[in-house]
């Protein structure tokens, strides 16, 4: 009778080691099996398009302007640098924003392609809705796919031009057409938006500032990280219960 309730502890007690066991086993592969889907998620997920209406202008380009004062209704001339050749480019002012009253008029202003050594120039005239005040030009590329790995998604390309000021007379001097910048190396920091202490001059260059990370990537690395954490935690409980039992039986047999 001593030696049968010695026995039963010890049989429930096994029966409980194994089945800890096998529950910890059961959560490593199922978190190991999460894991390795979140990893193949990650790899063939298209990373999201940037938005080059907006975004800051990409690394390694840059644009001028002139003349720094333009009369309404004026011409306005440009360069580029920097950009994919043999790309579309299209011009907006005030990255378009300006065309929001006025429903009849379009957002791009002019087109022009990048020639093979990246840089492009040209002019036009300013819409009838650009009224008085300080403005800029955005350049975007379109209908573009990836060029290459050193230049990365074509299609992704922006810059942003230094601001120009439209008022009633146009500056005298601003007339020649600029010569085509190169791009800067390194590139220096990005001019602030609209408002802000970083303007530039009116005829400087735009030069661009570094590219933003994807919105996503802080949500992967804390899922993975969660993971991560779970799997120590099974790993200490299964190597924690291994040497408890590793304990007992090493009592039993001293015993």
């Amino acid at each position: 009778m001593i030696q049968l309730s010695q026995l039963m502890p010890v049989g429930r007690r096994r029966i409980a080691n194994r089945y800890l066991v096998r529950i910890a086993r059961t959560l490593l592969i199922v978190c190991s099996v999460l894991l390795a889907s979140l990893a193949a998620l990650v790899s063939t997920s298209p990373i999201a398009r940037a938005d080059t209406k907006t975004d800051p202008s990409t690394t390694g380009t840059a644009s001028t302007v002139s003349p720094s004062t333009v009369a309404v209704g004026g011409t306005i001339m440009y360069t580029v640098s920097g950009f994919p050749g043999g790309v579309m480019v299209q011009v907006l002012i005030d990255d378009g924003t300006l065309v929001s009253s006025h429903p009849s008029e379009s957002e791009v202003v002019t087109t022009f392609t990048i020639a093979q050594d990246g840089t492009a120039s040209g002019s036009f005239e300013l819409p009838d809705y650009v009224d008085q005040g300080n403005h800029w030009l955005r350049f975007r590329v379109f209908g573009a796919q990836g060029m290459s790995a050193q230049e990365g998604n074509a299609a992704d390309y922006t810059n942003k031009s230094p601001y120009f000021t439209v008022s009633g007379v146009t500056v005298i001097g601003g007339a020649a057409p600029p010569t085509v910048p190169a791009a800067p190396t390194p590139p220096p920091h990005q001019v602030a938006a609209p408002g802000g202490s970083g303007r530039s001059g009116a005829s400087g260059i735009q030069a661009a500032g570094p590219t933003t990370e994807p919105v996503g990537f802080p949500i992967i690395g804390a899922s993975i990280l969660a993971l991560s954490m779970i799997l120590v935690v099974l790993s200490v409980l299964v190597a924690v219960n291994r040497r408890r039992m590793a304990a007992y039986q090493r009592r039993r047999v001293t015993a």
